[in-house]
């Protein structure tokens, strides 16, 4: 996939390859040799797997040639429980980035709710990265690639978005205590227990808890 003409943004969805492991127990040189006849094309932006017991691997290649500037992959689904990117070093290894929403926040590349690396774009040239994924939840991916405007933008909109959903929120917990503390009516005193519930669901599975 080249980045020359991609623009902004770019799904990688359908650019990677997919490769199941059912015990869970193959190694990166494995993958990349052994079983590098395995690998099958996905035809789909996401990627859904459901609840399995299975690692996943995925495989990308991405062509830097005159791209400008940084490249960024962001994998917009918050809460994998683990999720590893192999990076080639340009020495013949691979540096490997382990994250998570059972890891450590602190392990994150970038503090960010969605997982976001950096690709290697400044040597140009086509490089192959590698992902591992796995979890007791469900296993859906969004993958993206932004550029450094492309991801700002990104950003920007989505907290401006989410900034008035919870903001919306709170408003109207504070609203129904504040009617509670005046009115005494249980009936509000019950809604303000749901939007509780309601506001911190939707930070746990939205990434900002973390």
């Amino acid at each position: 996939m080249s980045l020359a003409e991609a623009g902004e943004r770019v799904s990688l969805g359908e650019k990677m390859q997919i490769l199941e492991d059912p015990e869970g127990n193959w190694s990166l040189d494995q993958v990349r040799t052994h079983f590098a006849s395995r690998f099958r094309n996905n035809d789909s932006s996401a990627l859904n797997f459901g609840f399995t017991q299975s690692t996943i691997w995925l495989r990308f290649a991405v062509d830097a040639s005159q791209a400008q500037g940084s490249w960024f992959l962001v994998e917009r689904y918050p809460i994998l429980d683990e999720i590893t990117l192999f990076v080639p070093d340009g020495e013949g290894g691979f540096q490997e980035y382990a994250v998570g929403d059972t890891r450590a926040f602190s392990l994150r590349p970038m503090n960010h709710r969605s997982f976001v690396f950096a690709l290697e774009t400044d040597s140009g040239g086509v490089t192959e990265y590698y992902i591992k994924i796995r979890g007791k939840g469900a296993l859906n991916m969004l993958p993206m690639l932004y550029s450094a405007k492309g991801l700002v933008e990104f950003t920007y909109l989505e907290q401006l978005l989410q900034g008035l959903f919870y903001g919306s929120l709170v408003i109207m917990l504070v609203y129904n205590l504040l009617l509670y503390l005046s009115l005494r009516d249980n009936v509000h005193l019950h809604f303000v227990m749901f939007l509780g519930g309601v506001i911190y669901f939707n930070i746990c599975v939205s990434g900002f808890g973390l």
